[in-house]
């Protein structure tokens, strides 16, 4: 199991294409083992890998084929893992409806199985859906249940994002001043607990705050920041967010 626990490594430290290197190498050595609890594992963490990458159409099969495997081992904590990991998908993808129906059967699975992270983790992807969906108070409901649970479990990351998530629901609700000051929380909090994927999605949103209050220039420099981190770390989606809004800042 060491190249799985090397891609694992990396796909934490926001390293993805050595993620998704070692992974594969990994895959096709459970696979060829017949090691098939190893192969869900590694079929699971490479849609993680895939997802992150903007890679949707491969995350959804790396998921789904996780799924079949962990439901013919009774892997209960797999299964919760590989439909939470649909349900994002799902989310990036578009389709909210679907997304909500994986979310919420991952989230109540986590909490009967008593994993606070992957409940922690599911709740703010829940969260996600509900503010796609225009529901602020469900997605603020849900971002604060996964901030008290990442608090609870000391998961410093975990908190950065939930609050840049609570800002993102302010800026929903037009609370531009409000937001503002949980963006820079969040980016602060980043910084400290090296967050770097929920450090690209903080300095975008302040790029975005600061468009909407007129200052161009800050703008533009928080997005600029945002791309190259992004590019850094291979946040495929990430990077197409920042260059689509760089791009309609340069046009105006």
């Amino acid at each position: 199991r060491t190249l799985h626990s090397l891609g694992t490594c990396h796909y934490l430290q926001d390293r993805h294409a050595e993620a998704r290197e070692h992974l594969g190498a990994a895959l096709a050595l459970h696979h060829a083992r017949a090691d098939r609890a190893g192969e869900a594992d590694a079929t699971a963490n490479l849609g993680n890998v895939c997802a992150t990458q903007g890679g949707f159409a491969e995350a959804r099969e790396r998921f789904e084929r996780a799924l079949e495997l962990y439901r013919e081992l009774g892997d209960r904590q797999g299964q919760a893992t590989a439909t939470g990991g649909l349900g994002i998908v799902l989310w990036y993808e578009g389709r909210l409806a679907a997304a909500r129906e994986h979310l919420e059967p991952a989230v109540a699975l986590q909490r009967e199985l008593g994993n606070r992270q992957g409940e922690a983790d599911s709740t703010t992807n829940l969260g996600n859906v509900f503010l796609s969906e225009g529901r602020l108070p469900q997605a603020k409901d849900a971002y604060e249940r996964s901030l008290e649970l990442f608090g609870e479990i000391g998961d410093r990351q975990g908190v950065a994002t939930a609050t840049g998530n609570l800002g993102g629901v302010l800026a929903a609700a037009g609370r531009l001043a409000e937001a503002r000051a949980f963006q820079e929380r969040t980016l602060a909090l980043c910084r400290e607990s090296g967050a770097r994927f929920a450090e690209g999605f903080a300095l975008q949103a302040l790029g975005t705050l600061a468009d909407e209050a007129g200052d161009a220039a800050a703008a533009a420099r928080l997005l600029e920041e945002s791309l190259a981190l992004r590019r850094e770390i291979g946040h495929g989606d990430g990077v197409a967010d920042a260059l689509i809004e760089i791009a309609d800042l340069r046009r105006r």
